[in-house]
């Protein structure tokens, strides 16, 4: 993997994890994520209306700008959910993890892309890690039991949260080629969040909680504003010159980081399924840093 994107897509890691931490943390998780993309949109406005002159987005792009934009609201909207009913420790790793293997058998599939031996391995070890995670403990008796916990209302959503991952990854490395990647996810947030409105308005006291939400965490709204557009343009950026498939497995190394805050901020349980799946992930984060 091209080293300078391995470097970009671990930063952008370090601050995925970040924001998603301070989501679970919030008090109405829709409301959050509502207010920080609006933040986010005004923050950016100036640069982008700077840039926007400058650029020239061909009509194919922005069928990649809209579809992407859609699958990001059911994104947020599938993650808040997950979030207001279970562990950050537990939802982010089974919705971060299943997006490296959806995306592989995609990329195989619809673009063309070789999956490497080395980097094949570490992407079985960082799904083997996943795994590990949600493992009761190491007997037999529970082995299987976290293909059984689809049924519990957090793993399901997380799950349906790691597929729209995996759809707009591909969506995104073929989009970012037709647009500039600043333009292109200015439009995607926006997007995001046009669509995303509806449905939160729908909901029964939106307007009371997104209130009391900026009152009680608007500093924290302002900076994952700021962070949730720098982190996915870092990966934007990075798809321009790596392999889908490798960037998405690098990027979940912010597992290892949102277990840690888990455990360590959120007070979740720690267990020795966590620090060997967390084991399992850095060692296929490290077998993709090294394969070409």
């Amino acid at each position: 993997m091209n080293k300078m994107a391995l470097l970009m897509v671990l930063c952008a890691a370090a601050l995925h994890a970040a924001w998603n931490y301070q989501t679970k943390k919030s008090q109405n998780k829709l409301a959050f994520v509502w207010l920080f993309q609006l933040v986010g949109l005004v923050f950016y406005l100036p640069v982008f209306m700077a840039h926007w002159p400058r650029v020239a987005i061909p009509t194919k792009a922005w069928i990649f700008i809209v579809a992407t934009g859609l699958i990001h609201a059911f994104y947020f909207g599938f993650l808040t959910t997950a979030y207001d009913d279970g562990d950050l420790s537990m939802v982010y790793p089974v919705a971060r993890g299943t997006g490296p293997v959806i995306v592989s058998i995609l990329a195989i599939s619809f673009i063309d892309e070789q999956i490497y031996l080395i980097a094949g391995m570490g992407i079985v070890l960082i799904t083997s890690g996943i795994y590990t995670l949600h493992l009761p403990s190491f007997k037999m008796a529970t082995f299987f039991t976290p293909f059984t916990t689809i049924r519990q209302g957090a793993t399901l959503w997380a799950l349906l949260t790691g597929l729209t991952i995996a759809i707009y990854s591909l969506i995104d490395k073929i989009g970012v080629t037709h647009a500039d990647p600043f333009i292109y996810i200015y439009f995607l947030f926006l997007g995001s969040w046009l669509a995303l409105s509806p449905y939160a308005f729908l909901k029964k006291g939106f307007l009371s909680a997104v209130t009391k939400e900026w009152h009680q965490n608007r500093l924290i709204i302002l900076l994952v504003g700021f962070l949730c557009f720098s982190t996915y343009l870092i990966v934007l950026y990075a798809m321009q010159i790596g392999k889908v498939s490798y960037i998405v497995s690098v990027r979940e190394s912010s597992i290892l980081m949102s277990v840690l805050f888990g455990m360590f901020f959120l007070k979740e349980q720690l267990n020795r399924q966590k620090v060997i799946g967390s084991l399992l992930i850095f060692c296929g984060i490290i077998l993709i840093g090294i394969s070409k």
